[in-house]
Parts: structure tokens; sequence; C-alpha cells
């Protein structure tokens, strides 16, 4: 069915969501774009001054905060394991980690705080200094 079909008004209307939709689509993949950009510029900038990850800058004047993170990833295949009678103590001892890439939170400084407590905290648990903050090793 094509939108000539429908009556006048409909169509219009209909028209006009598509021509919206596809223009909203278009900002969001260039924002989407920019926003990864601007990640990539802080997280070069946080490595340049030597922070690792688990350390971030914060602007307390803004209540903007950015953080080096980065992931571990765990796999074994314990029932292989266990099949062949490995104890779990063995087990654990043989579970390979794997970091993936760094990369940076960037948000407001409140709600950085909520889900990274560590947020601003020196890496003797003291108060915040003006750059950084262990968040854990």
């Amino acid at each position: 069915m094509d939108t000539m079909e429908l009556p006048d008004e409909m169509r219009k209307r209909i028209e006009d969501v598509y021509v919206e939709a596809d223009k909203l689509t278009t900002v969001i993949t260039d924002a989407t774009k920019r926003r990864d950009d601007l990640r990539g510029y802080l997280k070069k900038a946080l490595e340049t001054i030597g922070l690792k990850i688990g350390q971030g800058l914060q602007s307390e004047r803004l209540r903007l905060s950015v953080m080096l993170v980065g992931l571990e990833r765990h796999k074994i295949d314990r029932d292989a394991l266990i099949s062949l009678g490995v104890s779990e103590r063995i087990i654990d001892r043989a579970t390979v980690t794997t970091k993936t890439q760094s990369h940076v939170r960037f948000g407001q400084t409140s709600v950085l705080r909520s889900a990274y407590p560590y947020l601003g905290e020196n890496a003797n648990g003291g108060t915040r200094p003006k750059i950084g903050g262990r968040i854990s090793q």
C-alpha cells in the first residue's frame, strides 16, 4: 500500500512523521559519532596526563567528571574440567583473566559518584584531589 492511497489528512500526517523520523535518525547518527569522537579525545587526554584505569578527572565548577575505565572478563569451561575430575580450587587457579580496551565514562559528577563511589578519592582513601582518584586495583 502506498501513502497516496490514504485520505489526504492521514497521508500528510504520516508523511510528516516519516520526514521527522528520518531527520532524527540523521541527527542521532551525527550526535553519536561526535560523542564517540569527544570520548576518544578525553581518553587520550587522561592517558596523556598519566591517569590509569580507575582514575578520573573532575571539574567541580562544571560538576562534570570523566573516568578511565576498563572491564575484565573471565571465561573457563568449568563443566569440562569438572567432568575430568579437576577440583574447584584448581579450576579457580586456572581461570584466565582478560581485560578489555580502556574507555571513558563521562557525566555529571554526582551520577558518576553513585556508580563509582571512590571517584575523587586518592589511592590512600583521602579526600578528592583535583585530578584523579583510584577506584579499584
